[in-house]
């Protein structure tokens, strides 16, 4: 009786290490996100107040059509002006982005995982940060960049870590009693290039 005792116990010991194993390696990222540094603008610093007092705050610059002026819109200090892209160059720039989007599409999930762990260890890593520069580009509060940017940001890149493979996966779908000779299949592919105007 000890002889079968002593091996159902090994049995069982055996197969709880091999499920906490695979529970482990399924846990485990096989690729872990890349640090990178990425240095915040002083005009993001608190107590910053270099930049000009403008009169009439806004985007555009009197006479100056190829610039884009960014303000503080809660002091109404110019942060700076950065250059329009003329309409000739859009389309250079969306074709560099379509050249980049087709080596995109063929990267694995694993590595589109990657990438997206980098994104959200910096986002955690520099929270303070990037509340700073949100607050100072949008006139938020550090309560609302913190809710509305870092804690938004954190808990999609998290969910598309876990679930994007998942629901991007091809899916057979019923098609119904009348059309049961049929198949029906959902196969999700990239839209390529497109373009976001965010304000």
């Amino acid at each position: 009786m000890d002889g079968l005792n002593c091996d159902a116990l090994q049995v069982v010991l055996a197969v709880i290490a091999g499920g906490i194993a695979l529970y482990l390696i399924r846990r485990t990222p096989t690729l872990r996100a890349i640090p990178f540094e990425l240095k915040a603008p002083a005009e993001s610093q608190p107590g910053w107040c270099a930049g000009e007092m403008l009169d009439a705050p806004g985007i555009t610059v009197s006479g100056r059509p190829d610039l884009i002026q960014c303000f503080d819109p809660a002091t109404g200090r110019l942060l700076g002006r950065v250059p329009a892209t003329p309409l000739a160059d859009v389309d250079a720039k969306i074709a560099r982005a379509r050249h980049a989007q087709t080596a995109w599409a063929q990267t694995t999930f694993e590595q589109r995982r990657q990438v997206l762990r980098t994104l959200h260890e910096f986002v955690l890593s520099h929270q303070r940060e990037i509340c700073q520069v949100a607050c100072r580009d949008s006139g938020k509060t550090m309560i609302d960049a913190t809710l509305g940017e870092v804690l938004t940001t954190a808990a999609k890149l998290q969910w598309t870590i876990k679930n994007g493979e998942r629901v991007l996966s091809d899916e057979n779908r019923d098609p119904g009693f009348m059309m049961m000779y049929k198949r029906a299949r959902v196969v999700y592919q990239p839209r390529g290039v497109v373009a976001a105007l965010v304000s």
